[in-house]
């Protein structure tokens, strides 16, 4: 299992390296906006990823409080993107989310009934890549499946939505993270050149 990754320097296809400047002022916004976070009480999922990102360590009260959470409500939530945001916030603290607290939540991911949502299907790809987790080849939501689902909801610009309208920077940001690891497959390669094409 492997958590996200320490934050990456990405100078696109650029071979010069970025204005040392401007790269020292985004790696200051890092450290200052993590500090900010790691003060606060209670850390949610997003920001114990973010921190993991960041190359932090993720204080053992975000994990704490996660059990506390997980045996009172029996392991279970009432959304597919819940079961998601806690496996990627988990995992990014070095937990195994197919057997925290007694509980499999990465199982819960790929039985689920029904992901419709974007976000939903993104978040999906994101929690079970996030710590490389199985799935069976009979689940519900495979990978490929996932991956099918997604493209599906292409616009016709070639960006990604909430719904079927004008393509959202954020949607398609968040789904080119979901379908990176998956670039080298034909029928996602026209989706991973959108960022040349913008």
């Amino acid at each position: 299992m492997t958590a996200i990754g320490p934050a990456y320097k990405v100078y696109a296809d650029d071979p010069e390296p970025a204005n040392d400047s401007l790269l020292q002022q985004v790696e200051a916004a890092i450290a200052s906006v993590s500090q900010a976070v790691l003060g606060t009480a209670n850390l949610d999922d997003w920001q114990a990823a973010g921190l993991s990102a960041a190359g932090k360590a993720i204080p053992s009260k975000y994990s704490s409080a996660l059990y506390k959470k997980l045996a009172a409500n029996h392991g279970t939530f009432t959304s597919a993107t819940d079961y998601e945001r806690t496996v990627i916030g988990m995992t990014a603290a070095h937990q195994d989310a197919t057997k925290f607290a007694g509980y499999n939540l990465v199982e819960q991911i790929y039985s689920y009934p029904a992901i419709s949502t974007l976000n939903g299907l993104d978040f999906a790809l994101l929690a079970l890549d996030s710590g490389h987790y199985a799935v069976p080849d009979n689940a519900v939501w495979t990978r490929e499946k996932l991956v099918e689902a997604v493209l599906s909801k292409v616009n016709p610009d070639g960006g990604f939505n909430w719904t079927p309208s004008a393509s959202d920077p954020d949607m398609t940001g968040m789904t080119l993270t979901a379908l990176a690891p998956y670039a080298g497959q034909s029928a996602v390669q026209p989706a991973s050149h959108i960022v040349r094409a913008a």
